[in-house]
């Protein structure tokens, strides 16, 4: 029977803890926070992208930054054949070079740079290099493509498709009682990965932080980055945190009614505390009559637990803005008991009134009178 029981309290016990809504801690990454991001990013970028034999070769290229952005005469294509013959050459659809001939003699490469290429229509505005190589004879042909460029600034979808940021609390938010008193510190990570197909270097970023934070710097060097290969950094920083925006009242004889709204300038979901403690000025006039006894609190119409004291609420979720946190204080006011006047030590004596013993006195006095007249 007992080893009944304690399975059954065991059942009911997982029961309970799974029943439990999810709450986020000072241990969950967010990624929904109004959090850093890498706004611009240059890079350095010296890479032989092709090295291939052949007669007839073709390859692409993509680029983080558009083709205008690297350096055009470092930037180019070599040709190299083992015997006198000529070729094409097409860039993104482009024919840069037709039956241009290649000269066999040994050491010689014919080179067609990036300046050239532009200069025979290639839009400089494209982000990749569409390389198509084809011999007019059997004779292999080696073809070499070398991507160079320093500082180069790459284009704004690029560096937004390459980075994951997440965020989460250090210590958990909490309302302030005005907009300078209130922050709260918060740990972000900024992952970054890209699949260019070569490495890049000094791979400088440019960091953009939301309008509410404090203390913060703008520039971080990440240095090589491969190819496929993820790299991640944490940065540790202040935000302005939620605070109390305005205290509104309603009274109606002995029922009040308080209205505070907590501003804040992100969603803040299942973390951030609230201790309302009725002293402090932002209150003041506001909550003098409050009873406890009576007391009913909502948070946007919907009832929230509170412990008494300083009012306590936690794990709130805040949303962005002050008129969408509205804290609704309702309660009737404690009635106050009536003074009883003091009893005078007259009215103590033997628990009787004043008058009771003027009428006692009143009635000794007729006896004795009766009695002195009964004599004559």
């Amino acid at each position: 029977m007992k080893q009944h029981i304690l399975v059954a309290s065991i059942i009911i016990a997982l029961v309970a803890i799974a029943s439990v809504p999810p709450v986020e801690s000072t241990t969950t990454w967010m990624n929904y926070r109004e959090d850093i991001s890498i706004s611009a990013i240059t890079v350095d970028i010296d890479e032989e992208s092709l090295n291939v034999s052949g007669n007839n070769m073709s390859t692409n290229i993509t680029l983080p930054c558009i083709i205008g952005n690297l350096n055009n005469s470092e930037t180019k294509t070599t040709i190299n054949a083992s015997s006198n013959c000529t070729f094409n050459l097409t860039v993104n659809g482009v024919s840069v070079n037709s039956s241009t001939e290649l000269n066999s003699t040994a050491g010689y490469w014919a080179n067609i740079t990036l300046a050239h290429v532009i200069s025979a229509g290639v839009d400089e505005n494209n982000t990749y290099i569409n390389l198509v190589i084809e011999a007019n004879a059997s004779e292999v042909i080696t073809a070499k493509a070398s991507i160079y460029g320093q500082d180069i600034s790459c284009y704004s979808s690029w560096v937004t498709s390459i980075q994951t940021v997440e965020e989460k609390d250090v210590v958990k938010p909490t309302v302030g009682t005005s907009s300078t008193s209130s922050f709260m510190t918060v740990n972000d990570s900024i992952n970054i990965s890209h699949t260019l197909g070569y490495n890049v270097t000094d791979f400088n970023a440019t960091l953009s932080y939301p309008s509410h934070a404090v203390s913060t710097t703008s520039y971080y060097n990440f240095g090589i980055v491969q190819n496929n290969t993820g790299k991640e950094i944490y940065k540790q920083y202040q935000k302005y945190g939620p605070f109390v925006y305005n205290v509104e009242s309603d009274v109606d004889g002995n029922e009040h009614e308080a209205t505070i709204y907590v501003k804040s300038n992100e969603l803040l979901t299942l973390t951030v505390d609230y201790s309302l403690i009725t002293s402090d000025s932002v209150y003041e006039d506001y909550l003098d009559t409050l009873n406890y006894d009576t007391l009913d609190v909502k948070l946007n119409g919907v009832d929230v637990e509170w412990t008494e004291g300083s009012i306590e609420f936690e794990d709130l979720t805040i949303k962005e803005g002050w008129s969408v946190n509205e804290f609704t204080l309702s309660w009737t006011e404690a009635e106050v008991p009536v003074p009883t006047p003091p009893t005078l030590w007259q009215q103590e004596l033997f628990g009787l009134q004043v008058y009771i013993w003027a009428l006692l006195a009143m009635i000794v006095a007729i006896i004795i009178i009766l009695i002195w007249l009964s004599k004559d």
